[in-house]
């Protein structure tokens, strides 16, 4: 057994991951490593270290436990840059100096407590390895950014009243970068290429000396050569003229010797880098394990379930560039299907299989007939002041008979390559996707308040509207909506599910926010036909587990139901 304690001196966590403006919290274990490795080849690179630091990365992912955070308001500041040539552009108070600036934004966020442990339960560690890690520890002065400072340690015990991340790849709904064999040697070694780039800066400043030594050799050289000519001219003496004849031979000589110091270098550079300075590059560490808090994990529960995993894969929705300041509900196919198809675009290294269930079409572009990936707006509702805005999507899974787990873990790492580059929605404007990965996110961005997992609930509203899959045929307004009711009756069973006892469609959602279902754009079929939708509530006579999301429009974030009982 192997843990490592983490104690945030400030009480306040700084540092970010792909976006700078949101802060990374729980810590991810590659962080915690990489400020081991930094510590390492800061104090003189101790063989025993660095055979610790491999041992380390060999481990699998281990637990993670932190407190709660709560992120602090993101504030931009201005900080001086590395000068550089040209005028500046800010005066230096009211000192007659300039320097530029530039505006740099720090994410951060206060700690319930000040302790974050790393765990490995499995980990037997021989005494030298441990005596070498918590010597490294004690080396530690920050996690993150410089002023993110630490103290470290090797634990006996791990602190109470911690959440807990774990490894779990069926049921993990959050991506955290993670060391792996290799890592150490193959990429932060290779990155830094400080060895590359100490060879450099020793042959650069072998030709400075070299250049200043040929310089002077050469002015001897000169020098001695004039004193020759002068001797020869003004003396008739034959042993002066040859003395001073002899000295310029070797003022020459020893000109000539620096000469091919110098080229001999310059020859080395030309051999050796012959693109220049050699490329040095900020460590990063792009593998990754999916984890999931240890209340989430369990797959226990009385109520019936759906077709997909209630383990949701959430995602913070934020504006990088448009006219609004953000999205709602009413935008939910505009954003699902941008979605969807940015996914299919980095898909292609996928098996077949595996960008039928993302995409939902077989590979003759027929639809599945089985459950696929379903993309869902996780809209502000249910509250006194809801907005209906979106804070966040999610990805739903089918469960593991339908989509194995290793299809899960590659689906997760195309939705990452996604975020790094955000969505395009047109006239919407430009938006980022993160993976939700605070310590105690918005009610909103919980997969329990959407899912009921794992008591369930019996009553449910829509949030947004439900497609049908027909056009009702009655004529009356009683035949119509109960030819309706028994449409989503029979959609709830094509999810897995029971048939409710009552089914109440409505042309508003019961859950205060949502708008509407007249301010929804209608689907549209390949004819180009619209389909109706409408709002509906659901009881069930025994508690059923979610995600429920029913219609023409499932998969595409219409007919999401909420429970309206649920507590998280």
């Amino acid at each position: 057994m192997l843990t490592l304690g983490i104690r945030y001196l400030q009480g306040v966590a700084v540092g970010s991951h792909g976006e700078h403006g949101r802060v990374e919290w729980p810590p991810h274990p590659a962080r915690v490593f990489m400020a081991m490795v930094a510590a390492h080849y800061q104090t003189g690179a101790v063989a025993t270290e660095r055979a610790a630091l491999e041992w380390l990365e060999k481990q699998s992912a281990p637990e993670i436990h932190a407190p709660d955070a709560e992120p602090c308001r993101v504030v931009t500041q201005y900080v001086p840059v590395n000068d550089k040539a040209g005028p500046a552009k800010t005066q230096m108070h009211s000192l007659p100096l300039t320097r530029h600036r530039i505006d740099r934004v720090f994410a951060r966020a206060s700690l319930a407590s000040d302790t974050v442990m790393l765990h490995w339960p499995a980990a037997e560690p021989l005494q030298p390895v441990r005596d070498a890690l918590a010597a490294l520890c004690g080396k530690v002065t920050r996690v993150g950014h410089s002023s993110s400072l630490v103290q470290m340690w090797v634990a006996d015990s791990i602190s109470d009243g911690l959440q807990c991340w774990v490894e779990n790849e069926k049921h993990g709904t959050e991506r955290f970068r993670v060391p792996r064999e290799g890592t150490l040697k193959d990429v932060l070694d290779a990155s830094f290429n400080g060895e590359a780039v100490a060879r450099y800066c020793e042959l650069k400043i072998s030709e400075a000396e070299a250049f200043a030594a040929e310089a002077v050799a050469k002015k001897r050289s000169d020098d001695a050569q004039a004193e020759a000519k002068a001797a020869k001219a003004a003396s008739a003496d034959k042993s002066a003229q040859k003395a001073a004849k002899d000295a310029a031979k070797i003022a020459k000589a020893a000109f000539d010797a620096a000469e091919a110091v110098r080229e001999s270098i310059e020859q080395s550079l030309d051999t050796d880098f012959p693109l220049g300075e050699p490329r040095q590059d900020r460590p990063r560490i792009s593998t990754y394990a999916s984890y999931a808090r240890t209340e989430e994990i369990t797959d226990q529960s009385s109520a019936k379930g759906t077709v997909f995993s209630p383990h949701l894969s959430i995602f913070t929705l934020e504006r990088v560039q448009g006219p609004y300041r953000s999205l709602d509900l009413a935008c939910t196919l505009a954003l699902t299907d941008r979605w969807r198809e940015a996914l299919a675009s980095h898909a292609n290294d996928l098996s077949p299989g595996a960008q039928s269930l993302l995409t939902g079409h077989a590979l003759n572009r027929s639809p599945l007939q089985t459950a696929h990936v379903a993309f869902l707006p996780l809209g502000f509702v249910g509250h006194l002041h809801a907005t209906g805005q979106l804070p966040g999507v999610a990805l739903a899974f089918p469960d593991e008979t339908v989509m194995p787990t290793d299809v899960r873990r590659n689906v997760l790492r195309v939705a990452a390559r996604v975020c790094e580059e955000g969505l395009k929605l047109g006239r919407l404007g430009v938006w980022k996707l993160a993976p939700s990965t605070m310590a105690r996110p918005l009610e909103t961005l919980r997969p329990a308040t959407w899912t009921g997992h794992p008591e369930g609930a019996t009553q449910w509203s829509t949030v947004t509207p439900i497609a049908y899959d027909h056009h009702p045929k009655a004529k009356d307004k009683a035949g119509y909506l109960a030819e309706v009711a028994a449409m989503i009756s029979a959609g709830c069973e094509r999810i897995g599910l029971s048939r409710p006892r009552t089914v109440i469609p409505t042309p508003v959602s019961a859950h205060l926010g949502a708008p509407p279902a007249h301010a929804f754009p209608r689907l549209r079929r390949k004819d180009g036909s619209e389909r109706r939708h409408t709002h509906a509530i659901l009881v069930f006579d025994e508690p059923v587990r979610g995600p429920v999301t029913i219609g023409a429009g499932r998969y595409r974030g219409y007919g999401l139901c909420r429970p309206m009982e649920v507590e998280v």
